[in-house]
């Protein structure tokens, strides 16, 4: 009789705790979640700044852009639109916000660096 009622205490404890790990666990996931969709909020913002300064760059100092190198401020700044977007989404920038859409019908033709 002793032993059974220290064995009901023992399982009301373990159902107790097993309770409380997954109470603990739901919020871990809940936690995980939001900080998840928090890094995409967070990437998507930081990619429209880049190309926000990229196309400021193109636009009122395009010898800047045309001239970058990859290990220079606009060169990095492309690799990290690059980086933080989808391929190509600098290159395809500077040439809507470029001199290049300036220049058509006049001859010039500028070089972008790729990506």
């Amino acid at each position: 009789m002793l032993r059974s009622a220290a064995n009901a205490g023992t399982i009301e404890r373990l159902r107790m705790n097993a309770d409380d790990l997954l109470t603990r666990a739901h919020a871990i996931e809940l936690d995980t979640e939001t900080i998840r969709r928090h890094g995409i909020e967070t990437r998507a913002r930081t990619h429209i700044l880049l190309m926000r300064m990229l196309t400021l760059a193109a636009v009122h100092d395009p010898r800047s852009v045309t001239q970058a190198g990859p290990d220079g401020q606009i060169g990095r700044i492309i690799d990290a639109c690059d980086r933080t977007g989808e391929d190509g989404d600098a290159e395809r920038l500077l040439r809507r916000h470029g001199p290049a859409r300036g220049a058509a019908g006049k001859g010039e033709e500028h070089a972008w660096p790729s990506a």
